[in-house]
């Protein structure tokens, strides 16, 4: 049964634009928190509320169906609603497939010696090669070749020993030869995945997916989280191409060969994703380990990782229409908003009853669309040919180095002749260099998430940084040591611990290392010393702050955060049985509070209290723990109003 709710003004917002011309009355935003609360007391379980709502194509007033999953809520026909979303547009199935292209981190290009870096004046970073002059000759760089292979390992794919390189023709104007080398027939590795973590908060569940999704929940930090797998059809090495830079008011297009040559690998998904935010999920968690495997910077704003994405929407997963392919989108943004768009794009023509035609497509970044690239196409002939001057880049299953056997010389290890143990040795010393435990970036990224019980945004930021990474280990290793533990307050748990260790690594001391790079991490017994100082209530607020910085100064690495604390009068009182005389008499001194307080504005009601307390001489309150007189003022009116109305909803957020 729908339960009508009567939305309180504050929450009303401005109309938005939504799907068939509905304009919601109501900040979803504010909505979330309100109907999350109203699910709470109610004590609903997967029912559904209806909000009004107005039909400004009709001018008619229409109903939202919001349906209560948990605590998620889902917004039916809410198209701009961020906070919950659903994989189906007006029973559309979007079925999304990528190609990213990644630079290869190289000192000269792909087939020629001619070097590259980004911003260099036009036209002035060229070999014979490049620009197709008659008789050059291409000649495979070895790094560009290895680096697809580190690739092919790090996506568990399936690395084919002897591939080819073959001439993609067709004529533009920043392709000087005419066509491009690339790996068409056999490419360098094929049939790789990659596992990666993205949030489920307000998805709704009861779906058929495309591909099998693992669902997780974070109850301590209120999250919860797909598990996904995308599927890599194949990993191949072609050029670059140059760059046309169009001048509209002059009414020409220039032309720039810096960029030509320019080694790249290509991965080629399976058709695995269905809404713009797993996608980004998924590029984020390749770029990442592009970096960590020194394969590829994945800086977008430099053209480093550009994305071709392939989007088409059917009645089902399996019945889909024509594709259309957005080209050389350069940010993670740029394609949520690019298969956001194309995804309406392509509903309202089939719900208008007009075909969705196979095209290419551009994305403008200033306007969040797509625009027509080429010509409407059913298929582009490629005429592919094998490459005629470059022979087949043979890998060997191991060598004279990786192996005692000796039966293969040197001599036969040239740039089209690589050794895959050699290779692997080098995946596995990355592995060991680079991760605290010898794990890629996902697999970090979901034991933090999932087993430690931290957010995705801390998770991923202690994936990503291998210093925070091994100092959160290892701080936590010392932290829950059992004679450690016994002089915490019982009310501190193992979660407890995880969450404010990582609160302070993923909070200040990440932001103190964008600062400056080069700054010395604290000793582990020092930050386990000052974690637990914060989990007893000795520090606090900007008194914490100050003293982890001082911690992280090598000049006060001889004192201990308790004697750096002292000297600096920073150490708080804690003790709730001193604080909580002051606490009674501050709320005896306030009946109007207390009023306020069962009225039903709790939150208004404690803050005004523990402000009094904190700044009136009378209390003598300096140096009390802010935190622990805040729930001490709580438990106190909690018991002088029983049956108290619940909090209400102020100013929309809580």
């Amino acid at each position: 049964m729908a339960h009508r709710l009567e939305i309180p003004k504050k929450l009303r917002g401005p109309g938005r634009s939504c799907v068939n011309g509905l304009a919601a009355t109501i900040s979803s935003r504010c909505i979330a928190q309100y109907v999350t609360k109203t699910q709470e007391r109610l004590k609903l379980g997967s029912k559904c509320v209806t909000v009004p709502s107005y039909d400004r194509e009709h001018g008619k007033k229409k109903t939202v169906i919001i349906e209560l999953l948990g605590c998620r809520f889902f917004m039916h026909q809410a198209a701009s609603s961020k906070a919950a979303r659903s994989f189906v547009v007006d029973s559309y199935f979007p079925v999304v497939g990528l190609e990213i292209h990644a630079q290869i981190s190289s000192k000269s290009k792909l087939f020629s010696r001619a070097p590259y870096c980004f911003g260099s004046p036009p036209n002035s970073q060229l070999a014979l090669l490049d620009v197709a002059i008659p008789g050059s000759m291409p000649v495979l760089n070895k790094r560009c070749a290895e680096a697809a292979i580190l690739v092919a390992l790090g996506l568990s794919s399936r690395v084919n020993l002897i591939s080819r390189f073959d001439r993609k023709h067709y004529f533009y104007a920043d392709s000087p030869s005419g066509y491009q080398i690339t790996q068409h027939e056999v490419p360098v590795a094929e049939n790789g995945y990659l596992d990666y973590i993205w949030s489920a908060n307000g998805i709704r569940m009861n779906e058929n997916f495309v591909v099998p999704l693992t669902y997780s929940a974070n109850d301590c930090v209120g999250q919860s989280y797909f598990v996904s797998r995308a599927r890599i059809r194949r990993i191949q090495i072609e050029q670059d191409t140059g760059k046309s830079l169009h001048d509209s008011q002059r009414g020409r297009s220039l032309i720039d060969l810096n960029r030509s040559g320019v080694g790249l690998v290509e991965l080629v998904t399976e058709p695995d994703f269905i809404c713009a935010p797993q996608a980004a999920a998924f590029i984020h968690e390749l770029s990442c380990l592009l970096t960590f495997l020194n394969v590829c910077h994945a800086n977008a704003s430099l053209g480093e990782l550009r994305v071709d994405v392939n989007v088409s929407v059917g009645p089902s997963w399996s019945d889909q229409g024509p594709r259309t392919e957005v080209k050389n989108v350069n940010s993670i943004r740029g394609v949520m908003n690019a298969i956001e768009f194309e995804v309406s794009r392509q509903v309202e023509l089939l719900r208008t009853n007009q075909n969705v035609t196979n095209e290419t497509r551009a994305y403008d970044p200033v306007r969040g669309i797509t625009l027509p690239m080429r010509d409407k196409e059913v298929i582009q002939d490629y005429r592919y040919c094998p490459e005629p001057n470059l022979p087949p880049l043979r890998i060997l299953s191991n060598c004279y180095q990786c192996n005692d056997s000796r039966h293969i010389s040197s001599a036969e290890l040239n740039s089209s002749c690589l050794c895959l143990g050699c290779l692997t040795k080098e995946y596995q010393r990355l592995l060991s260099r680079n991760s605290p435990d010898g794990k890629l970036p996902n697999a970090n990224r979901q034991r933090f998430a999932l087993e430690l019980g931290l957010g995705l945004q801390k998770a991923s930021v202690l994936a990503e940084n291998f210093r925070l990474a091994a100092l959160f280990d290892s701080t936590l290793a010392l932290l829950t040591v059992p004679t450690r533990i016994a002089g915490l307050p019982q009310h501190v748990s193992e979660t407890k611990m995880r969450q404010e260790l990582g609160f302070w690594i993923c909070g200040q001391l990440h932001g103190m290392l964008k600062r400056d790079a080069t700054l010395p991490l604290p000793p582990v017994e020092h930050l386990v010393e000052f974690i637990e100082m914060n989990l007893r209530g000795e520090i606090h607020g900007s008194s914490a702050e100050k003293l982890l910085k001082l911690i992280a100064n090598r000049e006060n690495n001889t004192k201990s955060p308790r004697e750096l604390a002292t000297a600096h009068d920073w150490i708080l009182i804690y003790d709730e049985t001193r604080i909580r005389p002051a606490c009674v008499q501050v709320v005896k001194d306030n009946p109007g509070m207390v009023t306020l307080y069962s009225a039903g504005k709790r939150k208004k009601a404690v803050k005004r209290l523990v402000d009094k307390l904190m700044t009136h001489q009378k209390y003598k309150a300096e140096k009390f723990n802010q935190y622990v007189a805040e729930k001490i003022i709580q438990t106190i009116l909690d018991s002088q109003t029983e049956g108290a109305p619940p909090d209400r909803l102020e100013g929309g957020t809580s």
